[in-house]
């Protein structure tokens, strides 16, 4: 009998000692696991803060981007149709590409519809708007300019105009290039303000390109961007951002290069 209970015992204790190593055993995989899991998700969100689709996304700042229509200039129906395929076929053409390929890389869900602002009506100026081009051939980036004129605006010479500065395009003789100038402007829709309009406009055709050029996932942009960023600041990973920055450019025939982000200007809502 004694021989029984003792083999019981020692049973006992061996299930005991087997269920605690089996426990700690589980207990050491789920923490490793769990550990595993938090170096990859910090190691995702990492590379994400770094990817160029994130730096994007907080320049654009598009919030509800099921829509988004991208408005070209136009110019008058006077004009021969030659004419007009040239114009469109220049460097606002380039912008608008540029524009609408990095749409689709950031919000790839969203319905982009290329548009041109004579046949643009107004009951859609509601919507998210990328508008392309000045006031004088984009009557669409005229009407939401006039939301901006206390921070700046153009002069009749087409010369930009901000509280800071004046740009305007100019021959550089030491460089034997002409430098031409860009202007990104981030705003609230004044007609619906659960949507956005981003004017993609400058000085001469060559700093609308240059615009572009910045905001698009072009390399050769990356530190004027990166400028751009640290002007917008840390607010603006978090917040909403409203903003006028003007961006140069050396124009070497029908390129651009060099291109330089100059000034930017914080919009307070209550202006508009």
């Amino acid at each position: 009998m004694d021989l029984i209970n003792k083999s019981v015992q020692w049973l006992i204790t061996c299930s005991n000692e087997i269920g605690i190593n089996v426990i700690a055993g589980l207990t050491a995989s789920i923490i490793v696991l769990f550990s595993q899991t938090l170096v990859k998700t910090a190691a995702l969100i990492i590379a994400s803060l770094f990817s160029i689709k994130f730096q994007l996304s907080k320049i654009w700042q598009i919030r509800r981007p099921q829509r988004i229509y991208v408005v070209s200039g136009s110019i008058g129906v006077d004009v021969p149709t030659e004419i007009k395929t040239a114009i469109l076929a220049g460097p606002d053409a380039d912008a608008a590409s540029s524009v609408i390929a990095t749409l689709g890389l950031l919000y790839p869900q969203a319905e982009i519809q290329h548009v041109y602002s004579s046949s643009f009506p107004r009951e859609e100026y509601k919507e998210n708007l990328v508008i392309i081009g000045g006031p004088v051939n984009n009557q669409c980036a005229a009407s939401f300019l006039d939301y901006v004129k206390d921070r700046a605006h153009y002069t009749k010479d087409f010369e930009f105009v901000t509280n800071n500065s004046r740009y305007s395009t100019q021959y550089d003789k030491n460089q034997h290039s002409i430098l031409d100038y860009g202007v990104i402007i981030r705003i609230t829709n004044p007609f619906n303000n659960a949507r956005d309009v981003i004017i993609i406009s400058g000085c001469d055709t060559h700093g609308v390109l240059a615009a572009a050029t910045l905001i698009s996932s072009k390399n050769e942009t990356k530190v004027a961007r990166r400028k751009l960023r640290s002007f917008l600041g840390l607010k603006s990973y978090f917040y909403q951002q409203d903003y006028v920055a003007v961006i140069e450019c050396a124009v070497l025939g029908n390129t651009i290069g060099h291109i330089k982000t100059k000034e930017v200007l914080h919009i307070n809502k209550n202006e508009k």
